[in-house]
Formats: structure tokens, sequence, C-alpha cells
């Protein structure tokens, strides 16, 4: 495909770059909000000429062509920096401008605490923990009447 984008874009310049070869200008008809090469019953026709200068065209064509050089080296270094990534951890993400300048991990109503948390390098879902329940009194265990302390004696 890129090989084929690559061709298209020479092709496209040579063509801009032969001197001589007059502009093929078409007429386009324009319906209602469509556009066609052929006439339509109410449609207006438009000229579609290229209005730019030689020199314009080609100035253009040089940036497009310098565009997609530059896009082709850094696909290439983006490449090869994700090839020499594989198998490590992601980067760590850098730290928020708040905990770099006091160097405290704040809370989250933003008070610094003097212990930093240790934050996980990524975010993941969990449930809420349930409360535990206590178990229930029953009658096989005895007596569930609050007994009187007996070690000290009751002040009269």
């Amino acid at each position: 495909m890129k090989k084929c984008l690559r061709l298209f874009a020479v092709v496209v310049i040579l063509a801009g770059a032969l001197p001589g070869l007059p502009a093929l200008a078409q007429t386009v008809y324009r319906c209602g909000s469509v556009y066609s090469q052929t006439p339509c019953s109410g449609g207006v026709a438009l000229d579609a000429s290229d209005a730019r200068t030689p020199a314009q065209k080609a100035q253009t064509d040089a940036a497009a062509a310098q565009a997609a050089k530059s896009a082709d080296g850094m696909e290439k270094d983006r490449l090869a920096l994700e090839k020499s990534r594989v198998g490590k951890p992601p980067p760590k993400p850098a730290k928020s401008p708040q905990t770099a300048k006091s160097g405290k991990a704040t809370d989250q109503v933003g008070s610094t605490s003097g212990k930093k948390k240790k934050e996980p390098d990524y975010f993941t879902a969990a449930a809420a923990a349930k409360p535990k329940k206590s178990a229930p009194a029953t009658k096989e265990s005895g007596n569930t009447e609050p007994v009187a302390n007996t070690d000290k004696p009751a002040k009269p």
C-alpha cells in the first residue's frame, strides 16, 4: 500500500514538473448538493481548472514530498522504539507538578502527609469489600445476658 502511494506521489510530481503540458480542465456540474461529470437537469456548470501557477504547483508538490519523507522517517523511528521495548514494562508516568514541588504525596483532600502513598501504575476496578456481619447470639452458647463484674467491689 505504501509503495503504491509513493509511486503515485512520484508520478504526480513528475507530471506537474513536465513543462509544456496544458492543464486539462474538466467541466463539473453541480446538481443540488451532488457534483457530477455528466450534465443534469437544472445543473450548474462549474470550472474545475487549477488556478495555481506552475511555480506554486511545484512548490506544493515539493512540500508534499518532503512531508511524506519526514513521515516515513518518524514511522521508522517509532517502529524501532516499539521493537526495543518488547517485553519491557511501560515507562512510569511523570510526577504531577504538585507532588514534584513539595516532594510529599497528597491525599484526595489536598493535605500533605509525611508518608508517601504507593500508587499503582495503572487503574484497576474492584468491588467494594462487604462489611463482616457479627454472628447472632444463639441459645446454644449459653446465657446471653450481661454478667456483673465480680472482680471489683460494688460502690454503695
